[in-house]
């Protein structure tokens, strides 16, 4: 059995976000938002999470981004927002 590190883990799903986030047009503008609270856990490996995110955001693509104290947003359709911590979230915007 594989054990994968919690660190790994987070690194990896940075970059699982950027897949994920699907523009039908390109180019799109990435906006990444990490918690403080991932780069506080992810120490010296904070850069691997953003360049993870950055590769991939199809070439052609702008990623900018910033840190939060946690992000408000609800779990399901019609619920309201709740808190996350320690959370990352990608967002692509693209004209039509």
């Amino acid at each position: 059995m594989r054990t994968i590190r919690w660190d790994e883990a987070t690194i990896d799903g940075a970059t699982d976000a950027g897949r994920d986030a699907i523009a039908p047009h390109s180019p799109s503008v990435a906006l990444a938002v990490s918690c403080v609270g991932r780069r506080i856990v992810l120490g010296e490996r904070t850069e691997e999470e953003v360049e993870g995110a950055f590769e991939s955001v199809p070439a052609g693509d702008v990623l900018v981004g910033f840190y939060s104290y946690g992000e408000i947003s609800p779990l399901a359709v019609g619920e309201c927002g709740v808190l996350h911590n320690q959370t990352m979230t990608l967002t692509r915007l693209w004209e039509t």
